[in-house]
């Protein structure tokens, strides 16, 4: 415990050293959240007044724009920290969240290589009305397929498809079920698969399970959980003439 506990004190030094050299008033902030850890799971502590003022003045908008395109490199450090922590902050002005979309929008193929931030950022719009999130959803998904289609890494849509299919509110089973048809990667079909397991219907199930004679053994897997939307009596009979080889699809 004393061993974890000062290894969470060197990691927490470095990231705020890291995070001085681009924003003092980020490291001041992110210096503050970090005196108060909290496991997993647990709600965090809140923010004094004080420090919930000095968010609420930042220019939040000026500082992300800046560091996704100032000098033509990316400041992935200061990108994460607004995403991934000032961003999913229940005190934010539900604006300021909005205009954070809308950035993430504008900017998403450079956030490639910081995709589990923009997911948990993502993750935390729980108070986006249902249409705004149809919304954002729909231009994700289509930029995910443009990116797709140019032969772009899966990292991005890997995380994407996991985020937006743990809120069914996101309403895009339909567009998840076009990528899976349409991409040549195995991995993104597979991500495909699972997010239909979580948000797809039958008829989703149907489309993919006419892909798993052909499909490698980590999709067929994934394929597996998708049909679990059929009924079980349907899904019974065409698992048995799939003669399932393994003890890990046997057991999907």
């Amino acid at each position: 415990m004393i061993e974890a506990v000062r290894l969470r004190r060197i990691v927490n030094a470095n990231y705020a050293s890291r995070l001085a050299k681009r924003s003092r008033e980020m490291a001041k902030i992110y210096s503050e959240m970090a005196a108060s850890p909290y496991e997993s799971g647990e709600a965090r502590p809140p923010l004094s007044e004080q420090t919930m003022t000095e968010i609420k003045a930042l220019n939040l908008d000026q500082m992300f724009v800046q560091a996704v395109t100032l000098r033509g490199a990316v400041d992935y450090t200061l990108c994460t920290f607004i995403l991934r922590s000032i961003g999913a902050l229940t005190e934010l002005p539900r604006a300021r969240r909005l205009g954070l979309v809308r950035l993430v929008l504008r900017h998403f193929e450079a956030l490639l290589p910081v995709a589990d931030a923009v997911a948990s950022f993502l993750n935390s719009c729980v108070d986006m009305s249902s249409s705004k999130k149809r919304s954002t959803c729909r231009q994700i998904m289509n930029k995910l397929k443009r990116m797709d289609a140019a032969g772009a890494s899966p990292f991005l849509a890997i995380w994407m498809l996991d985020a937006l299919s743990r809120d069914p509110e996101w309403n895009h089973a339909s567009l998840v079920a076009n990528l899976f048809s349409t991409t040549k990667s195995e991995v993104v079909r597979r991500s495909c698969a699972v997010a239909l397991y979580r948000i797809g219907n039958r008829a989703h199930a149907l489309q993919v399970r006419d892909h798993f004679n052909q499909a490698s053994p980590m999709l067929r897997t994934a394929i597996l959980l998708a049909t679990r939307k059929l009924s079980d009596d349907e899904r019974e009979h065409w698992r048995r003439l799939m003669n399932l080889s393994s003890a890990v699809e046997r057991a999907l």
